[in-house]
Protein backbone atom coordinates (compact mmCIF):
# COMPACT_ATOMS: atom_id res chain seq x y z
CA UNK A 1 0.00 0.00 0.00
CA UNK A 2 1.54 3.43 -1.00
CA UNK A 3 1.51 6.21 1.77
CA UNK A 4 0.70 9.57 1.89
CA UNK A 5 1.95 12.17 4.89
CA UNK A 6 -0.68 15.33 4.26
CA UNK A 7 0.31 18.21 7.16
CA UNK A 8 -2.71 20.84 8.16
CA UNK A 9 -1.78 23.78 9.87
CA UNK A 10 -3.60 26.21 11.88
CA UNK A 11 -2.58 29.35 12.05
CA UNK A 12 -4.43 31.83 14.36
CA UNK A 13 -5.34 34.05 11.19
CA UNK A 14 -7.53 31.39 10.19
CA UNK A 15 -11.21 30.91 11.13
CA UNK A 16 -11.13 28.21 13.66
CA UNK A 17 -14.73 26.72 13.06
CA UNK A 18 -13.39 26.59 9.07
CA UNK A 19 -9.98 24.89 10.00
CA UNK A 20 -12.15 22.11 12.39
CA UNK A 21 -14.92 21.86 9.58
CA UNK A 22 -12.51 21.05 7.28
CA UNK A 23 -10.30 18.40 9.27
CA UNK A 24 -13.87 16.48 10.21
CA UNK A 25 -15.18 16.30 6.87
CA UNK A 26 -11.71 14.69 5.45
CA UNK A 27 -12.64 10.96 5.04
CA UNK A 28 -9.00 9.90 3.50
CA UNK A 29 -7.38 10.02 6.75
CA UNK A 30 -6.25 7.18 9.16
CA UNK A 31 -5.60 9.30 12.31
CA UNK A 32 -4.19 13.11 13.36
CA UNK A 33 -1.52 13.86 15.57
CA UNK A 34 -2.65 16.84 17.12
CA UNK A 35 0.36 19.01 18.64
CA UNK A 36 -0.94 22.32 19.99
CA UNK A 37 -4.50 22.70 21.33
CA UNK A 38 -6.10 24.49 24.38
CA UNK A 39 -8.18 22.31 26.68
CA UNK A 40 -10.78 23.70 26.04
CA UNK A 41 -10.51 23.59 22.23
CA UNK A 42 -14.16 21.72 21.09
CA UNK A 43 -12.34 19.67 18.26
CA UNK A 44 -11.45 17.05 21.11
CA UNK A 45 -15.02 16.56 21.72
CA UNK A 46 -16.35 16.41 18.61
CA UNK A 47 -13.20 13.67 17.34
CA UNK A 48 -14.35 12.03 19.86
CA UNK A 49 -17.79 12.13 18.53
CA UNK A 50 -16.92 11.46 15.37
CA UNK A 51 -14.60 8.12 16.16
CA UNK A 52 -11.96 9.82 14.44
CA UNK A 53 -8.48 8.30 15.27
CA UNK A 54 -6.21 10.88 17.09
CA UNK A 55 -3.61 11.38 19.38
CA UNK A 56 -1.78 14.35 21.32
CA UNK A 57 1.50 15.47 22.05
CA UNK A 58 1.24 15.96 25.60
CA UNK A 59 -0.91 15.17 28.41
CA UNK A 60 -4.72 16.82 27.24
CA UNK A 61 -5.64 18.39 30.62
CA UNK A 62 -9.51 17.27 31.02
CA UNK A 63 -9.35 14.41 29.07
CA UNK A 64 -6.35 12.32 29.62
CA UNK A 65 -8.58 9.21 30.14
CA UNK A 66 -10.37 9.91 26.89
CA UNK A 67 -7.60 10.43 24.32
CA UNK A 68 -4.17 9.01 23.60
CA UNK A 69 -1.29 10.90 23.92
CA UNK A 70 2.77 11.19 24.20
CA UNK A 71 4.71 13.09 26.41
CA UNK A 72 8.23 13.21 28.19
CA UNK A 73 8.74 11.88 31.31
CA UNK A 74 10.58 14.58 33.50
CA UNK A 75 11.34 12.82 35.98
CA UNK A 76 13.63 10.00 33.83
CA UNK A 77 14.74 13.22 31.59
CA UNK A 78 16.08 14.86 34.96
CA UNK A 79 17.57 12.08 36.82
CA UNK A 80 19.28 11.29 33.35
CA UNK A 81 20.63 14.63 33.32
CA UNK A 82 21.93 14.67 36.51
CA UNK A 83 23.92 11.39 35.93
CA UNK A 84 25.27 12.40 32.87
CA UNK A 85 26.41 15.72 34.50
CA UNK A 86 28.10 13.74 36.95
CA UNK A 87 30.15 11.75 34.69
CA UNK A 88 31.40 14.76 33.24
CA UNK A 89 32.49 15.86 36.14
CA UNK A 90 35.98 15.90 36.98
CA UNK A 91 37.30 13.91 40.07
CA UNK A 92 34.46 12.13 40.88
Amino acid sequence: RDHATLLWLEHSGEDEKRFRDRVLKNRMMDGLLIASATCDDPLFERLLDAGTQFVTVERPIGFADAISYVTVDNRAAAATANFSRQLRTPNR
